[in-house]
């Protein structure tokens, strides 16, 4: 399987997306990470929430690569905040990246 990040990226869709994490990026990808990623026809800046190798609800050959990782460390510290601040996402009804 493939390791893969879930992305919170600024736009109004609500709702995270799936990135391939590249082999040389694998031990900086973290949740609270801040990546560039190809979104569309432009390069957004996203915060992973997430990383994993589970399965995917499509293929796999549909993951976009993360173009790099912003920072050496997480921005919003990893854990509880991140968690929370995605509660709170929820329970507003409001995207993660807006």
């Amino acid at each position: 399987m493939t390791l893969h990040a879930e992305v919170a990226v600024p736009v109004p869709l609500g709702r995270a997306f799936s990135y391939r994490v590249p082999d040389g990026m694998a031990d900086r990808v973290r949740p609270g990470a801040r990546v560039v990623c190809q979104f569309g026809a432009r390069r957004v800046l996203g915060i992973v929430l997430s990383v994993g190798d589970g399965p995917l609800d499509f293929p796999e050959s549909k993951l976009k690569p993360l173009g790099a990782v912003v920072d050496p460390e997480p921005v919003p510290a990893p854990g509880e905040l991140l968690a929370f601040l995605v509660e709170l996402s929820n329970y507003y009804m409001a995207p993660v990246a807006r």
